[in-house]
């Protein structure tokens, strides 16, 4: 009786490994994916800051008429905290 609850046992121990095995490579690969997402968007967002900063945008929004957009950019934030 007691070998039948220990091969009973054994046995779903061994799909449980087995299950949690086949599903460690898509864990892996939606971390990689995450990983690679983030330091994707934190590249582009340089880029697309350094190129406004480059256009003087924030100068341009006044001048064009948009002075309330003017008053959300990130410069005028940090000199007001």
């Amino acid at each position: 009786m007691w070998e039948q609850v220990q091969q009973a046992l054994n046995q779903s121990m061994v799909r449980v490994l087995n299950e949690l095995a086949s599903l460690v490579p898509g864990v892996v690969a939606l971390i990689i994916a995450m990983v690679l997402s983030t330091l994707l968007a934190w590249i582009l967002a340089y880029l697309v800051r350094r190129s406004l900063l480059g256009l003087r945008f924030d100068d341009r929004l006044q001048r064009w008429g948009f002075p309330r957009m003017a008053e959300w950019s990130p410069s005028r934030v940090r000199r007001s905290l």
